[in-house]
């Protein structure tokens, strides 16, 4: 895999670098407004069909549980790209931070990573649906190719109903998680410039019985990276989780084409000893090229 590069504020290089943590922030929260959706959106337009035998009043409390508890942290490939510094760093004032994924997941013993698109379209998907697991992946763009093979294999998994109820309840469950799973890894074909990763984590799933009991207050997830905490953002209260990786993760740290201090040879030696004193004296420290000044 590339190095995957995660654009940030100057608030958050602080705390990334400080504690070698990572926020993990639910899928809801996210800058698309069709973020977590647009699978979902095409399933429900083919399950409007007479032809099937699974209706939308059947599968809708299965989709509306397991679709709000998958938890992302987003990365790129390009490491100095000037539609990311305008997006996701403080429009330009901030930093990118280079990963080395290997590193990354080193302390998740569990965790996995998927470096081919072809991987997600195999026709057994137990182990991208897996719960309580890390993956690291690239982002699918929902083009008419790729939104073709997503939902060929759902319809692989439509076909499978029509056997006892208590199996049905399953297929549902399969199917939900499915479509939710791919949800959180697919985003519309107009962000394809952003050569996005993801790294994702889906808690615990539920029983079925949890599923259908809307009148269940108590936690229904217990997650390896509990506890879940919340912060506040710009699309409101947004719940998270953090994840640690070892400062040897850290490969190279870019300073912002609009950061007050990029003309300013001496930044670089300033950044340079913050990761020094911060055990990530390894760190390449450099600024940016990118022509953006806003």
């Amino acid at each position: 895999m590339p190095t995957i590069y995660h654009y940030c504020d100057a608030n958050a290089l602080l705390s990334i670098v400080k504690n070698k943590k990572l926020w993990l922030s639910s899928t809801t929260k996210m800058n698309d407004v069709k973020e977590g959706s647009v699978v979902e959106t095409a399933l429900r337009y083919r399950l409007s069909r007479p032809m099937d035998k699974l209706t939308l009043e059947e599968i809708d409390p299965y989709i509306k549980v397991v679709k709000d508890e998958i938890y992302a942290c987003c990365f790129s490939s390009e490491g100095d790209s000037t539609v990311q510094w305008m997006s996701y760093a403080d429009s330009g004032k901030g930093f990118a931070i280079g990963f080395d994924t290997g590193r990354l997941l080193s302390q998740y013993p569990d965790s996995s990573s998927i470096e081919t698109f072809e991987s997600y379209f195999k026709d057994n998907t137990k182990k991208l649906r897996e719960t309580n697991k890390i993956k690291l992946s690239p982002v699918i763009y929902f083009t008419d190719k790729n939104r073709s093979k997503i939902m060929q294999l759902i319809s692989n998994l439509l076909k499978k109903i029509g056997a006892t109820e208590d199996e049905n309840e399953l297929h549902y469950y399969t199917i939900a998680q499915t479509t939710a799973w791919f949800d959180s890894i697919t985003k519309d074909a107009g962000f394809s410039h952003e050569v996005e990763y993801r790294l994702t984590h889906t808690p615990e799933g539920l029983t079925l019985a949890q599923m259908i009991d809307t009148s269940n207050y108590e936690p229904l997830r217990a997650s390896d990276l509990d506890p879940l905490l919340w912060r506040a953002s710009r699309y409101g209260l947004a719940p998270y989780y953090e994840f640690c990786f070892p400062p040897d993760a850290i490969k190279e740290i870019l300073i912002g084409p609009r950061n007050p201090d990029h003309p300013n040879v001496s930044a670089q030696h300033l950044v340079k000893q913050f990761c020094v004193r911060n055990e990530i004296p390894h760190a390449h420290v450099q600024n940016s090229k990118s022509p953006y000044r806003g």
